[in-house]
């Protein structure tokens, strides 16, 4: 399960650094992206899709579509893996060691909570990684089922906005 804490990181790039779109890795390319509004717009419930009702079947197109792209369906932790290859433009790397991949997880889950409005992008390091700040609190003291749920949330929002045709079954 990924942990909502993200630690603020340190950094020695330029944040004046020009941005770049990354490759592919989903095989469709990014979308430019539009301004993110800096209010935090959805709010994690305790009751799960009960206020969403689509959410669920969102959330079984998108594992579905994941399925077919990829031979293997993702959970959040997977799809949070794929998002911060994307956002890093680096491709598919093999044999990444744990703390490689918790650092790309933790970029996909800077990119998702950037789509609620909790954190922004405010340069690139040269490594290549962004950097973030946070625009609004996280919600405090989250159950685990809320944070999935919020979680799942920002992670349709992600497709729905960078990739144009992710969720067509055809």
């Amino acid at each position: 399960m990924v942990s909502l804490v993200v630690v603020p990181r340190t950094h020695e790039g330029s944040c004046g650094a020009e941005l770049r779109l990354p490759e592919p890795v989903f095989g469709v390319p990014l979308q430019k992206r539009d301004t993110v509004e800096h209010s935090p717009d959805i709010v994690p419930r305790a009751n799960g899709y009960e206020d969403e009702p689509d959410l669920q079947e969102r959330w079984s197109r998108l594992q579905r579509w994941t399925l077919r792209r990829f031979g293997k369906k993702a959970d959040v932790e997977g799809l949070l893996f794929l998002i911060g290859i994307q956002e890093l433009g680096q491709g598919v790397l093999p044999d990444l060691g744990k703390t490689r991949k918790e650092q790309i997880v933790r970029e996909g889950a800077y990119c998702v909570l950037e789509t609620l409005g909790y954190y922004e992008r405010v340069g690139m390091e040269k490594s290549g990684h962004w950097i973030w700040q946070q625009a609004h609190p996280m919600p405090a003291e989250l159950s685990k089922e809320a944070e999935e749920v919020m979680l799942r949330r920002a992670v349709l929002r992600y497709f729905d906005r960078n990739l144009k045709h992710w969720p067509d079954e055809s």
